[in-house]
């Protein structure tokens, strides 16, 4: 809690955090509205009235996702073909 009139300075240590199948990048900080306050990971502003500022992260999906995804469905599908051919042959 800030006094009204006071300096406060938030930040973001990470731009960029990563997980099995996709990254989150930081793209700046935004208030209760959605507006863009800044871009950058350190924001620093002038407490005038009750805010509620928040990161604003995009998801996008690691390069081996989609790799991954294709696999697995070029795999069920050469297993539904050769359990067809099976079935044909009995």
């Amino acid at each position: 809690m800030y006094d009204e009139g006071s300096n406060a300075t938030i930040t973001v240590s990470n731009t960029v955090t990563e997980s099995n199948t996709a990254k989150y990048v930081f793209k700046g900080w935004v208030d209760e509205h959605g507006e863009l306050l800044s871009k950058q990971p350190t924001y620093s502003f002038i407490v005038n009235r009750p805010m509620i500022i928040r990161p604003k992260w995009n998801k996008e999906y690691s390069s081996t996702f989609p790799l991954i995804v294709i696999i697995l469905v070029a795999a069920v599908i050469l297993a539904l073909i050769l359990i067809r051919l099976k079935i044909k042959k009995s």
